[in-house]
C-alpha cells in the first residue's frame, strides 16, 4: 500500500494486512533466494482469489468470515485494466484492441469469478464499483463495521491511473465489434447478474 494510504489507515485505526506471508516452515530454496533479494515470500497476494484462500485456511475460519467482493461494469473494467498495464507507456486505441483480443494475463479472470470456490460463488455481499458509497453503507449496516469506513475509502486514490484521460470508452470501443463481443462473452455472467450495459458513445 502506498505510504499516503498507510497514513489514512493508521489515522482511522484500521489493521494492516495480516497473515499473508509464507510461513518459514514452507520455504523452498527459491524463497530463500527471493528473501535475500529483498522480497519476503507471500502466501497470499493483493488479488488472491477465493479458491486460493479457501485452500489455505481452516473451514471453520472460512465460514466465520463475511466474504465481500467488488464488481465493476466489464467494459469499464477492461479499459481500466489496459490503462493500468500501459501506465508506463502510451495508451492507444490500437494498443488496447490488440491487447484485448489476445485475452491474456489478468483477462483470464473476472471480478465475480474471483469469489468462486469449485465454480460456486462464496460471496456474502457484492459491492458495485459504480456506487461504492451505497455499497459501503450497506456493508457497515450488515457487519457492524464503523460508518467511518466510507470516509476512509473516499481518501484513498491508489487505483487512479495517469492514463485515464488519454483514452475514452468511445475511442476504445467505437466500431470495435470484435472487442465488444469478447467482453460480452467473457463477462456474460456479471453482465447478466448485475445488469451492466455497454458504454454510451
Amino acid at each position: 500500500m502506498p505510504l499516503e494510504e498507510e497514513v489514512v489507515r493508521k489515522q482511522l485505526g484500521y489493521r494492516p494486512a495480516q497473515n499473508f506471508q509464507l510461513p518459514l516452515r514452507r520455504w523452498r530454496p527459491r524463497h530463500y533466494l527471493d528473501f535475500f533479494l529483498g522480497h519476503r515470500p507471500k502466501l497470499f497476494s493483493a488479488h488472491s482469489n477465493a479458491q486460493r484462500i479457501f485452500a489455505e485456511i481452516p473451514i471453520d475460519t472460512w465460514n466465520r468470515y463475511t466474504k465481500i467482493l467488488t464488481v465493476r461494469n466489464p467494459y469499464s473494467y477492461v479499459l481500466s485494466l489496459y490503462l493500468w498495464h500501459s501506465r508506463h507507456s502510451k495508451a492507444t486505441v490500437g494498443g488496447f484492441r490488440e491487447w484485448l483480443l489476445q485475452g491474456e494475463g489478468d483477462l483470464r479472470f473476472t471480478n465475480y469469478g474471483m469469489g468462486k470456490v469449485e465454480g460456486k460463488s462464496e460471496v456474502d455481499l457484492v459491492l458495485k464499483f459504480e456506487d461504492l458509497p451505497a455499497g459501503i453503507r450497506s456493508l457497515c449496516a450488515a457487519t457492524g463495521v464503523p460508518a467511518g469506513l466510507l470516509e476512509g475509502f473516499e481518501k484513498i486514490h491508489a487505483k487512479q491511473s495517469p492514463n485515464v484521460s488519454r483514452l475514452s470508452a468511445s475511442d476504445a470501443y467505437g466500431g470495435f465489434e470484435a472487442g465488444i463481443r469478447y467482453v460480452e462473452n467473457r463477462f456474460s455472467e456479471e453482465i447478466s447478474l448485475f445488469g451492466y450495459e455497454k458504454p454510451k458513445w
